[in-house]
């Protein structure tokens, strides 16, 4: 697999001496959604609506605030993030956002707080509950999320939901969302290869057979259609 990119991901590079076709055009494009009233979608009629249409219809978690859902490759991956203001080792302060893929002690207690900060009473226990049932079936290969991924040709897919806004992202960074901790890079290259490896092989596998193969094969040759002299002597 061959990637064209203004951007670097974690699983670049996994396997450079197979570094060909099928090219990755790898373009990073976001749209906005709403659930208000019918879902509205800012995206041209086409493949690529209809898939985001789709990942727009997955289930949300209503406890969760801050949470993610990743399609790759047809599989898809529930996440959420915790955000907040921290600093580096010299103390230099920044904002940061960390990504779960599977349970977390923090990422329970932060939503346990965020629950209660709006009036919602959720013991440890049952947010941990719920959580569990987020995170249970991670990386659940879904067909038809992957049939309008190869007709879009777009491997990944993100629906971001943060608070009350969200926001569906065409071909991420993945390492932005620590995606590395649930899919080594050398899985994530391999999927994608075999992803666009698909995309292509309708093209691979037409073979153009000329008039005369095609004559060879039903068992004629050069003489079949001519008359012999013999038989215009004949005539």
């Amino acid at each position: 697999m061959k990637i064209k990119s203004k951007f670097k991901d974690y699983y670049d590079g996994v396997n450079p001496l197979h570094a060909e076709e099928p090219l990755f055009l790898r373009q990073t494009q976001k749209f906005s959604m709403s659930y208000r009233g019918p879902l509205v979608l800012d995206c041209p009629e086409g493949p690529l609506k209809d898939l985001l249409t789709q990942v727009a219809m997955l289930p949300v978690h209503h406890l969760i605030g801050d949470q993610t859902v990743l399609i790759f490759c047809g599989k898809v991956f529930s996440g959420a993030s915790v955000s907040g203001h921290t600093s580096d080792p010299s103390g230099w302060p920044f904002f940061k956002t960390q990504y779960f893929w599977k349970p977390s002690e923090e990422l329970t207690n932060c939503v346990v707080q965020q629950r209660r900060q709006y009036g919602q009473k959720f013991s440890v226990t049952e947010a941990e509950s719920q959580i569990d049932k987020w995170f249970k079936e991670q990386g659940f290969k879904d067909q038809s999320l992957l049939d309008a991924q190869l007709k879009a040709i777009s491997p990944i897919v993100v629906r971001r939901s943060v608070v009350s806004s969200t926001e569906l992202i065409v071909n991420p960074v993945l390492k932005a969302y620590d995606f590395a901790k649930i899919v080594a890079p050398e899985q994530a290259w391999q999927e994608l290869s075999m992803f666009f490896g698909t995309v292509v092989m309708p093209e691979r596998n037409t073979v153009q057979v000329s008039d005369k193969d095609r004559h060879q094969q039903h068992g004629f040759d050069k003489h079949s259609f001519r008359r012999t002299s013999k038989e215009l002597r004949g005539k």
